[in-house]
């Protein structure tokens, strides 16, 4: 699916709820009609963001008749966003407010998927407000209301995060499978996934990404069977140079100050002359924010003027004073990134990154005072988007796409709607089982790991970043060893019967060659596929 943000009146997050006429900007309704027409012909679900909790004050048909009020009787404020300073839409309001505007946007744009930014994300609420009185219950209620009104007048639904109750009356969640990311230290369950994988497809938060760096969240994304979101470039980013790293590392040292307070100290690295001038955005996150992200607090700050810094220089940026805020303890992710001047995330010379942000260390708060577990470093590992097979002559980024989607897809589609029946932990080697007969193993560790992966497969060797799947009409690997067949670097291949017979008695197999290779083995016979090719294997 592709769903366009920002496509509103007044753009990103402002002037809800008056949303129509679509951003002239972007060239108004014609064009946004016509992006549409675009993306459903290209066989995408097309979907629209919008936002019925946020009302702004400078919107025309803002009313306090709308809004959630506290028991003094006031309005209640809710985040600051891109449009200032939004308030509270009471549930009531916002299904007559999504009833005012969607039957006008379902006929001018035709969406096929519908986005509501926010409503899993906040927790229900209730009202004591004099003459305004309701409970959770009612909130709940109302909310199920709207999501089911969009599903209806559009086709799907989603939205930010995830809840229980949210699964009759959604298609996918947004942000809920990202915990897999990012989390302290210790194991995730994957209980929501073992309970509802066959009911709702959960999905990263929009500013979660992966990318050429990111061949572990590719792993955390098949185990599961569930799509990622894609990190690409500006405009027609695969026609101009590809973007490069900035060549800077970044550390961070943390001194306790008090009980709830401490400095932290980054010392920048710069491999190479620095070319522009960037600032720093730092997020603390912690498992029990309230906050996008889970982020507790934040430590965002300009940098000196980066543009003079040359090859093999230190810089030392800090301290900088941070204060836990109270109601939290425990353990915090230290994570930063790198903005340029227009507020674009850049990429460091750090390896892998999450949506652009780097794990520098975790930061401890507890009673007796704030401590500092520094991250090991990483280096860069790109094995999805080697320049080798059917995707050789595309950019970085595209073979990174093309690759990881000719596996993750048809995982997905063969999952959509079914159980998640078995998942195992061992060690750094992770297992499910979806349905009857759709096994996936992952190696998240640094030693290879050999297994029996079916019939068609054989014996895999799996390396650090290895995975294989193996199911009667489908499989797909990236390994040493596969199909009786051993390689210098990790082949990755997938074959998928086409004429609905089990592989091994299949006329007609679709071979997909994406590195390693090219000599590929499948139910003990060899074939040369150079990119893509459809074989026998009966």
């Amino acid at each position: 699916m592709v769903v366009l943000a920002g496509w509103i009146h007044r753009g990103y997050d402002n002037q809800h709820p008056d949303i129509l006429p679509a951003a002239p900007e972007c060239g108004g309704n014609e064009a946004l009609w016509a992006a549409g027409k675009r993306i459903k012909a290209c066989g995408y679900l097309f979907g629209l963001h919008d936002n019925y909790q946020d009302m702004y004050a400078d919107a025309p048909s803002f009313d306090v008749k709308h809004l959630r009020r506290g028991a003094n009787g006031k309005p209640l404020m809710g985040g600051n966003w891109a449009g200032g300073q939004a308030w509270q839409v009471r549930p009531q309001s916002q299904v007559e407010l999504a009833q005012r505007n969607l039957p006008e946007v379902a006929g001018r744009f035709g969406p096929s998927i519908y986005f509501i930014d926010t409503v899993f994300a906040w927790g229900l609420v209730d009202s004591q407000a004099p003459g305004d009185v309701w409970d959770r219950g009612v909130d709940l209620d109302y909310k199920s209301k709207l999501c089911a009104y969009a599903r209806k007048v559009t086709g799907a639904f989603g939205s930010e995060e995830g809840r229980e109750w949210a699964v009759p009356v959604s298609d996918y969640l947004e942000g809920l499978y990202g915990h897999k990311f990012d989390t302290p230290p210790g194991e995730v369950l994957p209980i929501f996934e073992i309970a509802y994988h066959d009911c709702v497809s959960t999905y990263t938060h929009q500013s979660t990404r992966i990318g050429p760096d990111d061949a572990k969240h590719v792993l955390d994304h098949v185990i599961y069977g569930e799509m990622p979101l894609y990190n690409f470039g500006s405009h027609l980013y695969w026609q101009g140079a590809e973007a490069e790293a900035v060549p800077l590392r970044v550390s961070a040292a943390v001194k306790g100050a008090g009980p709830r307070t401490f400095e932290v100290t980054y010392t920048w690295d710069a491999l190479g002359k620095v070319a522009a001038d960037y600032s720093a955005f730092v997020h603390f996150t912690h498992p029990r924010s309230e906050r996008p992200e889970q982020i507790a607090m934040q430590n965002d700050h300009a940098l000196p003027a980066t543009s003079t810094w040359q090859a093999g220089s230190r810089h030392t940026d800090g301290p900088h004073a941070i204060t836990v805020p109270e109601g939290y303890s425990g353990d915090f992710e230290l994570r930063l990134g790198l903005l340029n001047r227009d507020g674009e995330r850049q990429a460091l010379s750090m390896g892998r990154s999450d949506g652009g942000r780097y794990l520098l260390g975790i930061v401890h708060a507890g009673p007796d005072g704030v401590t500092f577990t520094p991250a090991e470093p990483r280096g860069v590992n790109r094995p999805f988007a080697r320049k080798e097979g059917w995707s050789r002559d595309l950019c970085t980024t595209d073979r990174f796409i093309k690759n990881t989607y000719e596996v993750l897809s048809w995982v997905h589609r063969l999952t959509f709607g079914v159980p998640l029946e078995e998942h195992h932990v061992e060690g750094p080697v992770e297992r499910t089982r979806f349905g009857a007969d759709l096994r996936v193993v992952c190696n998240y560790g640094a030693e290879p790991v050999t297994l029996e992966a079916g019939p068609v497969l054989g014996r895999v060797t799996l390396p650090q970043d290895g995975f294989a799947v193996w199911s009667p009409t489908f499989v797909a690997v990236h390994a040493t060893e596969a199909g009786g067949k051993s390689y210098a670097t990790p082949a990755l291949y997938t074959a998928r019967g086409l004429d609905g017979e089990p592989l091994g008695q299949s006329a007609q197999v679709r071979v997909y060659h994406g590195c390693g290779g090219p000599a590929l083995g499948l139910a003990g016979k060899t074939f040369s596929v150079e990119r893509e090719a459809e074989v026998r294997l009966r």
